[in-house]
């Protein structure tokens, strides 16, 4: 058990390296499988991303957005139903050798301070696989934001705000007449309000973004 950064403790599992060569297999075939098939808004745990990447689409995504909702996926890797991961597992695998030795894998058990323990869900945290078999099951989360977000939105781009058209206008007539000091502020004016009608009736988008911060 390792501290966690709210105070609480966090199991850790250290595979022995038989098993770590195995899950080792395991995970390089699963990847080539499942990552062309993971969302483009997913960012925990995969090649070449990472919260940097996450932070990066919501800056570059989410800048007009009006307010942020921030959900945490609680002990994420300890309450995955293993019946419904490997339905989807089996879904796009068909050699059942494979899948019945990844279930094994999942079924094996653990020592804790010499005594055996199994559990039905979850994977374990620290092992080779489990962030790959993590992405798989919430991908299904993912999908269906994505449908979300298509059912939501509306409009192709909001209107543009009234005040700051106007004070664009007369920032350019007054560049045109030569004035660049009322030029000038006129942009530092248009600066200070947005371009396009934040409640605008007819326009909404949501954004959705999937990281891991550990």
């Amino acid at each position: 058990m390792i501290p966690k950064a709210n105070g609480k403790m966090r199991p850790l599992t250290v595979a022995p390296p038989r098993d770590k060569i195995v899950q080792e297999v395991l995970r390089m075939i699963l990847e080539v499988i499942f990552e062309p098939t993971f969302s483009n808004h997913s960012h925990g745990f995969r090649p070449t991303r990472s919260c940097h990447s996450a932070l990066r689409q919501i800056k570059t995504q989410f800048g007009s957005s009006s307010f942020y909702l921030e959900g945490d996926i609680s002990k994420c890797f300890d309450s995955f139903d293993h019946h419904v991961l490997m339905k989807i597992i089996e879904h796009k695998v068909k050699d059942r050798r494979f899948t019945a030795l990844l279930w094994k894998a999942l079924r094996a058990g653990y020592f804790e301070f010499h005594e055996i323990k199994t559990s039905i869900t979850g994977t374990p945290q620290g092992s080779i696989i489990s962030p790959l078999l993590a992405n798989i099951y919430l991908n299904k989360l993912d999908q269906f934001m994505e449908e979300r977000m298509a059912a939501y939105a509306r409009g192709k781009e909001a209107k543009i705000n009234l005040e700051y058209k106007r004070l664009d206008y007369q920032q350019r007539k007054a560049f045109r007449e030569g004035n660049t000091r009322e030029a000038l502020k006129f942009m530092k004016l248009k600066q200070l309000i947005p371009s396009r009608i934040k409640a605008d009736p007819d326009f909404r988008r949501m954004y959705y973004v999937r990281y891991a911060d550990d």
